[in-house]
Formats: structure tokens, sequence, C-alpha cells
């Protein structure tokens, strides 16, 4: 056993190898000095010149704060949570191990990132779209050169850390069944939920970003972290580990997601801001094939391809094009130098896709508190999105499955004896048989009609008949040829797998375009479930919108051409797309802090919205002198005139005296 003097010196030298930061929104935080020792090195040191919010610090003077200190606060956050959670709950095991693989993957989430953020991943879907590439990819990458680089593998295995792991939290997948970790087993479910939490959204990098973001920017955050820290518990869901919060912070998580709308809003969505980084864009097109990687050949737009010359790339390329004198850089310089000087591309207008309340297709149900676990699961799955027709015959496959179980002595019992109590209670008449005229005797030819003997034998007879009919008619209106046709047409659409059938169907199909059609559409959008090519179809309208944006431009004047024009479609949500964030997340009450449940649908507030999201499509023309400006906006407020939707009261264009700028 070690004596009080070494414990004293081993803690010591721990405190004296770690180091302290002043952070100005977390205030003074230690980290390990593992933590330090990668922030210390060139691969981590290159966040210092890349702005967190991309060209949000051309529009508010104070978001020049960077990825560096974003990334800190990460892994300070990381560690508070998972120590908070081993107090609270020492049976989970959580191990030094398992806060430190967690603090290294927070530190080292954005390492992927290139110039100025999000705007270099459409930097690169602009000039490399078949890519398809994510800073998430990079920063893995990155990990691992820095590892290799500064020969760390070593002392990251003394110490029980498993790299594979620490990769797997920083970029974790979607689907997790079957479990597809290595690192570690669903009993530590919970882990992979912390720095990017894929099921809910609810993680310390949106923590520290709300917070960091806020600030900077000169706005308030209403959501606190620190209650949901305390409050955070880790129950089980299904056969997995999520971290849970009690019911009555519904309130605070609302909060949090409604501040990621509002920040997008008003900061990373800005008119301006998005004008801007298009600018940003535009010159780093121009100037790709211009610029090489210190040391190497690639450019740009490969410079990803290799981490020794990506850790070279950072913001400071704006400068390099701004201040070259090379010929070849002199469209990209002078797209950057109206930056500067303020002559942005003129914001003609924008309009908002409208979209249903309730999206097509879709089954609601409301959940009773007291359904059993068979009614729940039924409930469960009748609320998943059908957004295809084999989805929506799935879904009808399922009433009627629960209708036949429904169809026993045992059910009507149950609903005749509430039913007996409800009266009870009122104190009106008893249910009793209802009169009714017996028909003719000559019409029934001596058959004797049967009398029910009691007023449950009267009603369970009409019990049976009603789900009787409701099945038939289920079963005859989504079991009908055309319907069945119209299916196999949109397996055709999801598979590119030709049915014959169809084909015969539908003559104006042609055997030998279809295949070529197929393929055409599957590379235009890619999916890989019908799930996700319904997504796309959704998104349509958008594309609607842009083609006939597009159509619009032949009709120009004034030297105006398709090419002076841009149109941005910008989407706004909580975080989930168009659902709603807290039904993927689970609650746990005061009294029973172990069982976690969807928060009830008779709590959430009429205030909420209805949508939790808005696409809105922008137009820009790049061209400022005031005979082009003047044809640009007429030219958009025709084009808007003829094509704005049902319901749009908007206005086309920028209110008298409103900045575009």
């Amino acid at each position: 056993m070690a004596t009080t003097s070494e414990s004293s010196s081993e803690k010591e030298e721990t405190i004296f190898q770690g180091k302290v930061f002043n952070d100005p929104i977390h205030g003074h935080l230690e980290l390990h000095p593992l933590l330090v020792k990668i922030i210390d090195r060139p691969q981590f040191q290159r966040l210092r010149f890349i702005k967190q919010l991309g060209g949000a610090y051309f529009v508010y003077p104070g978001a020049s704060h960077n990825r560096f200190e974003h990334s800190i606060g990460v892994a300070h956050l990381a560690g508070e949570l998972l120590r908070a959670l081993r107090t609270r709950q020492p049976e989970l095991g959580i191990t030094d191990e398992d806060i430190l693989c967690v603090q290294i993957a927070g530190l080292c989430h954005d390492l992927g990132h290139g110039p100025f953020s999000h705007l270099y991943e459409k930097f690169i879907e602009k000039r490399r779209p078949e890519l398809k590439w994510k800073h998430e990819q990079a920063s893995i990458k990155m990990l691992d050169y820095l590892v290799k680089d500064n020969d760390l593998r070593t002392m990251m295995e003394e110490k029980g850390l498993d790299l594979v792991f620490i990769k797997e939290l920083m970029d974790p997948k979607k689907k997790r069944n079957p479990w597809p970790y290595k690192g570690r087993s669903k009993d530590k479910s919970f882990l992979y939920d912390i720095v990017s939490n894929k099921i809910n959204g609810i993680d310390v990098d949106k923590f520290d970003y709300f917070a960091r973001d806020c600030h900077h920017l000169g706005m308030k955050n209403n959501f606190d972290y620190h209650r949901f820290f305390h409050f955070a518990r880790v129950c089980e869901v299904g056969d997995e580990k999520q971290i849970c919060v009690r019911d009555k912070e519904a309130g605070n998580i609302y909060d949090m997601f409604y501040t990621r709308y509002q920040l997008h809003k008003r900061a990373y969505q800005h008119k301006v801001n998005k004008n801007i980084e298009t600018m940003i864009t535009d010159a780093f097109v121009k100037a790709d094939e211009h610029i090489k990687i210190e040391g190497s050949e690639l450019t740009l737009s490969t410079a990803m391809k290799d981490m020794e010359a990506y850790t070279k790339l950072t913001d400071r390329v704006f400068e390099q094009i701004l201040f070259s004198s090379s010929t070849e850089l002199k469209e990209a310089k002078q797209i950057l130098m109206r930056i500067i000087s303020r002559d942005l591309y003129m914001f003609l207008g924008e309009m908002q896709i409208k979209k249903p309340t309730k999206r097509s297709g879709e089954v609601q149900l409301e959940t009773n508190t007291g359904e059993d676990d068979a009614e729940r699961a039924i409930t469960e799955k009748l609320q998943k999105r059908t957004e295809t027709i084999a989805g929506m015959r799935a879904a009808v496959q399922v009433v009627r499955t629960s209708l036949k179980a429904k169809r026993d002595e045992a059910s009507f019992k149950t609903l005749f004896e509430e039913a007996m109590g409800v009266v009870q209670s009122l104190g009106v008449k008893p249910i009793t048989i209802p009169q009714t005229t017996p028909p003719p005797k000559r019409f029934i030819k001596g058959v004797e009609a049967h009398q029910p003997k009691s007023a449950k034998d009267h009603y369970r007879g009409g019990f049976f008949k009603v789900l009787d009919i409701v099945d038939a008619q289920l079963s005859e209106l989504f079991n009908q040829d055309d319907l069945l046709t119209l299916q196999k047409l949109e397996e055709t659409l999801l598979s590119g797998e030709i049915d014959a059938a169809v084909i015969e169907k539908y003559p104006e199909l042609n055997r030998e375009s279809l295949p070529v059609q197929l393929s055409m559409f599957r590379l235009n959008y890619s999916f890989s479930n019908s799930a996700e090519a319904a997504g796309i179809i959704r998104g349509l309208p958008v594309e609607a919108v842009k083609k006939a944006w597009e159509a619009g431009l032949v009709d120009l004047h004034d030297g105006l051409e398709p090419k002076d024009f841009v149109d941005l479609d910008i989407t706004l949500d909580y975080g989930m797309e168009d659902e709603n964030p807290v039904d993927h997340m689970r609650f746990y009450s005061k009294e029973n802090p172990d069982k976690a449940d969807e928060f009830p649908s008779e709590k959430v507030s009429e205030l909420l919205p209805k949508n939790f999201s808005e696409t809105i499509i922008r137009f820009y023309c790049k061209k400022t002198d005031e005979t082009s400006v003047r044809a640009a906006r007429d030219h958009f407020n025709r084009w808007y005139k003829n094509n704005r939707q049902e319901g749009d009261d908007g206005q086309a264009e920028n209110s008298p005296g409103e900045s575009t700028n």
C-alpha cells in the first residue's frame, strides 16, 4: 500500500504535468497531461487559425473565436458529465480510462475542419461532389496522423486507452442494431452519446458551442447545461443504456433546441453571412488549381488527401489570395477584395417553401399512459413515418393485427365493464337492450331471429361486427390492383430492379430507356433505403423552385446572364430535420429514477411549434452596378409574383431602408 506521502507526491505530479486553462466560458479548467500533450502538437495547434463560425466574423465583430478553444471546452465538458454520472451512479462502472477516451474524442472531434470550418465542406462539395467528403472523416485521419507523428501510441496503450474506441466516439453511427462497435459493449452504450449524439442530438459539443457562440455573438443562451448535468441519469432504454433527464427538465431541453434554431436563424444562416461565405467559396474555386500546399503538389480541394499537407491549410489562405500578386489568382483576389470593401453580392429576396403541418402518410396516435406493453409496441410502430406505399400498407397491417388481437371475449368484457362503470358513476339509467321493432314474419320466412338475452349479449354482437367490418374494409382498400401496381412502381424506383408486371401495366414506360433513367436518378440522388428516398422526394419542391428560377433566367436583359445569379437553399430546424427532437429523448421521474420513458403527450405545451423545420431559398445577384441591380430586382419581382406559393404573403425583397450588407 502506498504511503500518505507517496500518494500526495503522485497527486502533485499529476497536477504539475497537467495544465490549467482560463476559459472565458467555463472558467478555470484543468486537463489531463495527455490532453495537454495532444494540444501542444502542430496538428491541434492549427485549430487556432480556423474560425469557429466561418464567415460570420465579417458580420459579427465579436465572432473571432476559433476551433481551438471550442475543442478544449468540449473535452472539459465531456469529463464533467462523465464524472457527474460516475458520482451519481457508481454501478455504471465508468473508469478513468472511459473518461479519458471520451475527453480525447471531444478534444479531437474537429481536427478535420478546413479553412473557415463548414465553408470548406461546401467548397469541397462544389469542387469534388463525387467524394461526399465530411470533416468527421478528416478528423479521424488527422488523429491517426497526430498519434503516429508524435509517437503517442505507446503512451496511450500504457494508460489503457483504446484508439479504435476513441475514433468510434468521434463519428458514431446512427444505426446501432446489430451493435456496430468494437471499443465498448452495449452495457456502456451511453458513452457513444456524449461527444456526438446521433439518437437525439443532445451532446457536449452543442453545450459548448451554444454557450461560446452566444457569448461571442452577443446573444442570450437560454439553455443551462449545468442543470442538465445535475439531472442527467443513465437508464435502460430498450436493450441499450441512454443518458436521460428528469421529466421536469423538458422545458430546458426545448430551450436548448430553440437556442440552436435561433443561432442558425440569426447568425449561422444570416443572409449576409451566407452571402460572404458564398463569395469566399467562389474565390476558393477560382484559386483552387493555382494554390499548391507547401511541400506538395496538392491544391485547396485535394489537400485533405494527405494529413501532413492538410495541417498547413488554415484560414490564412484567405490572406494568401488577398495579398497575392499572381495573375493566376487575380479573379479570386478581386472577389475577396469585394468582401473587404463591402461590395457584396446583392440580396434580391427569398422564398419560403411551404410544408404541411403533418407529413404526408404519417400516422400519429395519442399515447395513453395506461397502455400495456403490447399496445405501446403497436403505437410506436404506427408513429414511425410511413413515407412509402409499402410502409403505409405495413402500418395498415399493424392496425389489422391489433384489431384481430382484440376480437376475443376478454377484450369485450373489459370494454363493457368499463362502460358500465362510467354509467354507474354518472348515476344515469343502466345500460339495457335497445328497443327495436322486429321485421315482419314474411321477410324471415319462419326462421327464428336471434334474441339477445341481456344488454351484454346484445352489445357483444355489435362489438365483433364492427371489428369485422373495419378489417374487411381495410383489406379491400389497401389490396386493390392499382395500389399494388403503384407499390411495384415505387419499389422499381427505390431498388432499380424493373418489374415486368409494371411494364405491362404502363406501356408508356420504355423497357430500353427505363434502366438508364433509373440509373440517372440514383446517380443524382444518393439513398440506401426507402425512408431516405422519400426524404429526397420531399425535397423535390425545393429543386422544383430552383428549376423554375433557372428557366426564368433565359428572359434576361441589360447585360445580365444566368451566371450572374446565385440561389441558396437554407434549412432551419431543431436538429432532427422536421421531427421534434424531444420525441427521441427519454425522461425519468422523481418517483422512479431507474425507468425512463417518452415525455407524456398530455404534458406537452400547446405553445410549442407544430413544425420543426423550414426551408428558405435565397436569391443573390453578383453584379452591383445600379443598372444591373435594377434589372435583377425587376426580374426577381416578376418571377416571384408568378411563382409564389399559395398562402405566401411575405415580401419578395428587402423593405425600404433595410441593409443587405
